[in-house]
């Protein structure tokens, strides 16, 4: 049942979380427990899309298990423990959960803060709180009759308010609730696993609150995106199939197609708006496009775990090969109907082209000249003569970038790998790469409605294209070159190395700095 207290004259409700309880460990406890501990001690313990699905708001939630807290769905004796505040055996403390109606958590505790009614003195003061059986725990010296008291254990604090507040001798009676004071930065996302995607916010610590990472190594995407989402720019993601329907893309996908290859070598183009139901599905082109523009989406809404670099920026769904088999001359198409979608589909015009292109399709040797043909289409006349600026991924085994002739032509902006802990992720080194973004354990959308993590220089490329979108939804103006030096100016040295490094480019790619 909802909990009603009179705040100032005015109702403010707070509706317990019956399913769960906090817990807060004793430090002999947490010297030794493992989850089973937790498990057989308190209850299971609830994390994730759990606590979300009982209404509690992910960021908020966060900052208790940061703190020490878990939730669990109780046992018996730990409702009791909780109802009461008494302790759990020698396990720890319990306490009730309730949340408001934004979803913020509070968790109960001992104490009240009373007003009494009238001029009394400090030592009559607290002889009423001694006979009402409340212990002053400190005297508000803000307020003539204003106290902090503690309540004894074995009364739910709602009975003990009611108590109080009965007597007629109190102004008004209210809790004190444990609940999160952050300092106002940037607004964090609501999604259900965006504390999973460190490549935007890591801080440091995994989502139990447990030492992962360091913390700072990441795109600065917050303060990137209190500038701009990406809004009016559109990124193209070549691949071999896209789950377009995935709830966390088909709200921003704006435009796209698949080609066909047959055994003869001879493909077909389909546009998306026709064949939607057959459009190819692969984990891979999945991830890529969600980290590129995966929407940011409100707290509980099912199976929206995380969002892109460039969350408002429009997709543009290009799967290409169909089943890893096609011609250079195919994928020169793909990149042409990237940028000049009419070239294709007569119900499009060349504006309703791509502004960025990111892929990470792994070309053979040799590189045929069609396929640099049509890079460098794209990349001097595509957006109206302006560029499109073109991220594609290096390979991911320790080797030279020459083995891969698209990452060495000069239009492409070749794209490394970094780890949680700002450290080298192991790619392909050389003159022509150009930056590193995260690509080892990011999260993101995958095929099945799903996200998961996974590793790759291919996963850097597309958030290196999200930066892109968002630099030109800033400069519409821009050059595809001035784009490219706008991201190689925006990294920061890795291992202390000034200017360009073989195995580093220019360092690691913060999006805040390319839109500040």
């Amino acid at each position: 049942m909802t909990w009603t207290i009179k705040v100032r004259g005015e109702s403010t409700t707070l509706k317990p979380v019956d399913s769960l309880r906090a817990v807060y460990p004793s430090n002999e406890f947490k010297a030794t427990a493992k989850l089973e501990d937790y498990r057989s001690r308190f209850g299971e313990v609830i994390r994730g899309k759990q606590l979300v699905d009982a209404g509690l708001r992910t960021a908020n939630h966060r900052m208790f298990q940061r703190a020490g807290w878990r939730f669990v769905a109780p046992k018996a004796h730990v409702v009791e423990a909780a109802t009461n505040r008494a302790p759990v055996s020698t396990a720890g403390i319990a306490r009730e959960i309730f949340v408001t109606d934004s979803g913020n958590v509070l968790v109960a505790t001992n104490l009240l803060t009373v007003k009494l009614r009238g001029e009394v003195s400090e030592e009559e003061a607290r002889q009423i709180l001694e006979q009402d059986g409340v212990t002053v725990v400190r005297r508000l010296c803000f307020g003539l009759t204003l106290y902090e008291v503690r309540v004894p254990l074995g009364a739910p604090i709602p009975e003990v308010i009611d108590r109080l507040q009965s007597t007629g001798r109190y102004e008004w009676v209210e809790p004190s609730l444990l609940q999160s004071l952050k300092p106002k930065e940037q607004a964090i996302p609501e999604d259900m696993e965006f504390e999973s995607q460190w490549h935007h916010r890591n801080t440091g610590v995994d989502e139990d609150g447990f030492p992962f990472g360091k913390a700072g190594e990441d795109l600065g995407s917050l303060q990137a995106w209190a500038i701009t989402k990406g809004k009016g720019t559109r990124i193209a993601v070549i691949d071999t199939g896209m789950q377009i329907d995935h709830p966390d893309l088909k709200q921003g996908i704006v435009g796209g197609g698949y080609f066909l290859t047959d055994e003869f070598g001879e493909s077909q183009f389909f546009p998306m708006a026709a064949n939607t139901a057959t459009f190819p599905r692969e984990h891979h082109g999945t991830f890529c496009l969600g980290l590129a523009g995966a929407r940011t989406n409100g707290s509980g809404q099912q199976d929206q775990g995380g969002c892109g670099l460039a969350p408002d920026a429009g997709l543009i769904a290009i799967a290409c090969p169909s089943d890893n088999l096609t011609t250079q001359t195919t994928l020169a198409c793909a990149i042409h109907f990237a940028v000049d979608p009419s070239s294709f589909d007569p119900s499009t015009t060349p504006e309703d082209g791509a502004h960025v292109l990111s892929c990470s399709l792994d070309t053979d040797n040799p590189l045929f000249s069609v396929l640099a043909e049509a890079i460098t289409f794209a990349a001097k006349e595509g957006r109206n003569k302006l560029g499109v600026p073109i991220l594609w991924a290096v390979d991911n085994e320790i080797g030279c970038i020459t083995r891969d002739p698209v990452c060495c032509l000069p239009e492409v902006i070749a794209v490394g790998k970094y780890n949680r802990d700002g450290l080298w992720g192991v790619n392909a080194s050389g003159e022509q790469l150009a930056l590193l973004a995260p690509g080892v354990e990011v999260f993101s959308t995958t095929t099945g409605s799903d996200n998961d993590f996974d590793t790759g220089t291919s996963y850097a490329a597309p958030l290196a294209a999200g930066v892109a979108a968002l630099v030109l939804a800033i400069h519409p103006e821009w050059t595809a070159a001035q784009v490219r030096q706008k991201l190689l100016d925006s990294c920061r040295p890795m291992n202390g190395a000034v200017g360009h490094h073989i195995k580093f480019g220019f360092g690691k790619l913060n999006a805040f700095m390319a839109v500040s």
